[in-house]
């Protein structure tokens, strides 16, 4: 974590009696900034290689966390978390380019 991330994690405590924070940090998502990107299967390959989902999110799957995070009678009781949206991705190599096809 860095950044505005660990300033989320030290200030939680002065944020939360006026309500909740949380940081929403999605990975590749298609979007008009990815297309040009998104267009090369190589591409498309090193982003999904470690993502056990095997899928670029669409951007309706991050509004729908935040949505769903933003609820106070579903999320009430988180604050101070970051929310991966990215698939899975981990650090590890899980499909090869025959699985993606």
């Amino acid at each position: 974590m860095y950044g505005f991330l660990l300033s989320l994690k030290n200030e939680i405590v002065k944020i939360a009696p006026l309500g909740r924070a949380n940081c929403v940090a999605p990975g590749w998502t298609k979007t008009p900034m990815a297309e040009a990107a998104l267009a090369d299967f190589n591409v498309i390959y090193q982003a999904l290689a470690t993502t056990p989902l095997k899928k670029v999110a669409e951007p309706r799957d991050v509004a729908n966390q935040v949505a769903i995070t933003s609820s106070n009678q579903v999320s009430g009781h988180v604050t101070g978390e970051v929310l991966m949206i990215a698939g899975g991705m981990e650090g590890r190599l899980l499909n090869r380019p025959e699985d993606l096809a």
